[in-house]
């Protein structure tokens, strides 16, 4: 590896202004310019941002800037080209409309100081204009929230946290995974299948909210649609490589009442579904002029919601098909956790990233089983207590009362449920403290 401390990769295809104004940004880092190199791999583009990038090289604004330019391939094959590129040890990606904070790659070092395995997972705030749409007011709330609860302390990291327009890892613990999957051609999906095989490989997960990055995100409906439709292909093909993981998508749940009837035209009478979203798609403007923001939102939805069964009609093919691949998934997992000194301070890696069961056991006799619906977004300490305080509670104290002695404060007991105000303490909110 040569002198520099990080690699900055981004792929970008047919985005000459943002891109230049992610250039812009990297110029303005806290860092010394000449502890980091940009590498920028033009994935088929025919915009001008060839010319761009030949101006930004002569003018040498930007320490160590290099780029390329390959046919469209899709963003994984894009970034694994920038990741066989780079030099550094450590490798940022930014996407090509994610315009980094002044300090976001010394935040992100930070980190990759220390001897553990981590990816760092930084923010890239969706950028708000006075005259938003309804759908990118939608989608600024949507990533807002994401991040507080990505963020939040004591919550068991998912592989749907590792979101590929602002992060960093080593680059050895890239290439020991094997690098982005390339089977993965159109949007979405192959982030989150990196992050699966990160975490298997026992890289950690720290979601670091002063790696800030400014997301300019502009697309049309009909541009969220068609990348929804690619969406279910991801979806798809994850389950497909992981069939452990098919319980947690989205297309392994049939909804019910209108939604339902989407998913069966979508995949049962496609032609027909085709006509009368498009019917639907001329009604959206109307209701945003009107300010019929209810309105809109349903439409909206029901757009939506059909574009992704609609791509899963795409990969599948058909009704029957989509039955078969939901029979294949993988047994639902099985955990164990012992609560004989009340929920212990370690405590077990639970599967969050579907639905699961826990079996809660008190000196080796079983107490009963909790389903886990996954994904777990809040503290998991916390969220045990609670469910196990609200399905197990008089089965905990019926024990309880039964055994010689207490293993705990009486404190914990939790309250006689025969008893009203029986003067005991929440133990559930003890122990979540």
């Amino acid at each position: 590896m040569s002198g520099l401390a990080c690699s900055v990769v981004i792929p970008s295809y047919n985005r000459s202004s943002t891109l230049e104004m992610v250039l812009r940004g990297l110029e303005r880092q806290t860092i010394p310019g000449v502890m980091f190199e940009t590498i920028v791999v033009l994935d088929g583009s025919t915009d001008d941002s060839a010319a761009m990038l030949t101006g930004w090289e002569r003018s040498a604004n930007l320490t160590n800037l290099r780029w390329q330019w390959q046919p469209n391939s899709g963003q994984a094959i894009a970034r694994n080209t920038g990741v066989h590129l780079a030099q550094a040890p450590v490798v940022v990606f930014l996407d090509d409309d994610v315009v980094p904070e002044p300090d976001l790659i010394a935040a992100h070092l930070r980190w990759h100081e220390q001897d553990t395995p981590v990816a760092v997972l930084g923010d890239a705030h969706v950028v708000r204009e006075q005259h938003d749409s309804m759908y990118h007011l939608g989608v600024w709330a949507w990533w807002e929230d994401m991040y507080y609860r990505r963020a939040r302390p004591g919550r068991q990291p998912g592989y749907r946290d590792f979101c590929a327009g602002n992060v960093s890892l080593r680059q050895e613990d890239f290439s020991l995974v094997g690098g982005f999957d390339t089977t993965f051609r159109g949007y979405g999906g192959e982030d989150y299948e990196l992050g699966y095989r990160l975490l298997r490989a026992g890289v950690q997960f720290l979601a670091d909210r002063s790696a800030q990055a400014c997301h300019y995100h502009r697309t049309t409906v009909a541009g969220v649609l068609r990348t929804t439709r690619q969406e279910a292909y991801g979806d798809v093909l994850l389950g497909r490589k992981h069939p452990e993981l098919r319980g947690g998508l989205r297309l392994m749940r049939i909804p019910t009442g209108r939604y339902g009837l989407l998913v069966r035209l979508a995949l049962r009478a496609p032609a027909l579904g085709d006509q009368l979203m498009a019917l639907l798609k001329h009604v959206l403007p109307f209701y945003e002029r009107a300010k019929m923001r209810r309105c809109w939102l349903e439409c909206f939805n029901h757009l939506r919601g059909y574009a992704y069964w609609r791509g899963v009609r795409d990969v599948l093919g058909s009704w029957d098909a989509l039955l078969a691949y939901q029979a294949q998934a993988a047994p639902i997992p099985r955990a164990r956790l012992d609560i004989s000194e009340g929920l212990p301070a370690e405590l077990p890696s639970l599967w969050v990233d579907g639905p699961s069961t826990l079996s809660v056991t008190w000196r080796r006799q079983r107490l009963g089983e909790l389903y886990l619906p996954g994904p777990i977004e809040v503290p998991l300490r916390s969220y045990l207590a609670s469910r196990i305080a609200e399905q197990l509670e008089t089965r905990i104290w019926i024990m309880l009362s039964q055994a010689e002695y207490l293993p705990w404060d009486s404190r914990w007991l939790p309250a006689d449920p025969t008893v009203p105000h029986s003067g005991h303490a929440n133990w559930h909110e003890e122990a979540a403290a």
